[in-house]
């Protein structure tokens, strides 16, 4: 993995910072039925939630850095969505947002981030071909 992860949280702070994440993320998806779009409202709070709970987990078995680096595994097979493509892919844009905010916890330098994210693949959406 990155040999340049150096933090400043202890596993405590981290797990607090997740629950905190992750308590955010039910509280959106019990307002999701108030929402103009209650089914992707809902999918993208569930799906926060379960990255949150998966890093908390490693969290409670590994070193601060050893999820830090699960995560950063995981933001790279995160794929890109274009804009006009995002309600068809709300659980990988969800799963962007989770991690994002995972890296911005534990205050990663942006540099690292920057290089996952260029090793993240792209959604190509097929056209239909008119004839």
């Amino acid at each position: 993995m990155h040999k340049d992860i150096s933090l400043n949280i202890t596993i405590e702070d981290m797990i607090k910072g997740l629950k905190h994440y992750k308590s955010l993320a039910k509280q959106d998806l019990l307002r999701a039925d108030q929402t103009a779009q209650p089914g992707l409202y809902k999918s993208h709070a569930e799906s926060r939630i379960a990255i949150y709970k998966l890093l908390i987990k490693h969290a409670k078995e590994e070193q601060p850095t050893e999820v830090v680096e699960k995560a950063l595994k995981l933001y790279e097979q995160v794929p890109f969505i274009s804009k006009g493509k995002a309600n068809n892919h709300i659980r990988d844009i969800a799963h962007e947002h989770a991690l994002e905010n995972f890296f911005l916890l534990v205050g990663l330098e942006p540099d690292i981030q920057k290089h996952y994210w260029s090793l993240r693949p792209r959604i190509v959406e097929e056209t239909a071909i008119s004839s």
